[in-house]
């Protein structure tokens, strides 16, 4: 099984959200989408989150700012799901140019060219992070 994360972070209003335009996976090549990626060995989740901010966007956090929101599995692959409230709003600085363009959008007007669940996601992680009212969301994709 693949191990992967994906994260929305959020600026300190929850209006905005910091997005990357994928170049990899292929499937995802020119399509919005969190911050994240591949577990490396021996990483738990959070600890990804934090590594991959900081490289795919510059952002410096500490595990215990990440709130984990959903687990969504599909075949031989999961994805833990995270969202973070920056104290700021930020300047992105892309550490990894051959990662994609990161920048920070607004919730009302998500790109259309945002993958299908992303605003769905937002909104959920959203939810999470402001109200606590929900424990867990698993999502499960058909083969």
């Amino acid at each position: 099984m693949m191990f992967y994360t994906l994260g929305f972070i959020f600026d300190p209003t929850m209006e905005r959200i910091v997005l990357m335009e994928k170049q990899r996976p292929v499937w995802q090549r020119g399509k919005l989408n969190g911050v994240g990626g591949k577990l490396e060995k021996g990483e738990t989740g959070v600890a990804c989150m934090v590594r991959e901010t900081r490289e795919e966007c510059g952002i410096n956090s500490e595990e215990s700012a990440w709130t984990h929101i959903a687990v969504m599995t599909g075949g031989d692959w999961r994805v833990d799901v995270f969202g973070h409230i920056a104290k700021k709003a930020q300047p992105i600085v892309c550490a990894r140019e051959d990662e994609g363009k990161v920048d920070w959008y607004e919730i009302a007007a998500i790109p259309e060219n945002a993958l299908s669940n992303v605003p769905w996601l937002v909104h959920l992680a959203k939810d999470k992070l402001r109200n606590k009212k929900f424990h867990q969301c698993e999502i499960v994709y058909s083969q």
